[in-house]
């Protein structure tokens, strides 16, 4: 995981299971498994919206950023036909041996990684949650969601498990909104936010700078093209 400006804060390590062995109509319906994620019209929508409305000398919609622990591990997972799906347990973790020689083996209730429904599984289970908190998605971007309460308004803009958070109600309302997740996954307040969707961005009382200086070095890198020759006219 990294910081806004891209150097290392943490490794994570996540347990991933063999998804291309599944076989369609039998543990997964590959006619089923497309999950939305936020575009970046979707992002810059929040971003101008929170902008506008933002008054100088106010803590009101500002933008916050959080993520979700784990995300695809709170999703349920709904087998196909019936017919349940096991995995191979890691070498790592001791089993005892069952009877006959034969191992033993997982069987998966939840979204493990690297199941190919998982995302989809994530992004229902993640509505629902939202829907029960009393927020609706919008028909034109299904990664972004709606509260109008007593005259205040919460949006928060979806992108698997990272959040972009911003009301017309005060800074310390954010925790209280993210607590609001506790019945149905863990989901911790970043602060303001410094980086999204690869975009990194910087508030101020009267408006939103963002910068793309990041994603454009990686991308440069990523394509091994860092040291050819710079031009003044774009080709």
């Amino acid at each position: 995981k990294s910081h806004a400006d891209g150097t290392l804060d943490k490794l994570k390590v996540r347990f991933i299971v063999q998804g291309f062995r599944q076989r369609d109509k039998v543990n997964v319906d590959l006619d089923n498994i497309f999950a939305p994620t936020m575009r970046l019209d979707d992002f810059r929508l929040i971003v101008a919206e929170a902008t506008a409305r933002r008054e100088p000398d106010s803590r009101k919609w500002c933008l916050y950023s959080s993520d979700v622990k784990s995300a695809h591990l709170n999703a349920p997972l709904h087998p196909v036909s019936g017919n349940a799906i096991y995995i191979k347990v890691p070498e790592a973790v001791e089993v005892p041996v069952a009877d006959a020689g034969f191992k033993y083996v997982w069987e998966a209730v939840k979204s493990f990684n690297g199941l190919r429904q998982s995302p989809r599984e994530w992004y229902d289970y993640n509505t629902k949650a939202m829907t029960a908190r009393g927020f609706k998605r919008l028909e034109t971007s299904w990664c972004i969601y709606i509260r109008r309460v007593s005259g205040f308004v919460d949006i928060i803009g979806a992108h698997v498990d990272d959040f972009l958070i911003t009301s017309s109600r005060t800074t310390e309302y954010v925790d209280e909104l993210v607590r609001e997740f506790a019945p149905w996954y863990r989901m911790s307040n970043l602060g303001l936010v410094k980086r999204f969707l690869g975009v990194q961005i910087d508030q101020t009382a009267t408006h939103t700078d963002i910068y793309v200086e990041k994603y454009i070095s990686d991308l440069v890198a990523e394509l091994g093209i860092t040291k050819v020759k710079s031009t003044p006219t774009p080709v």
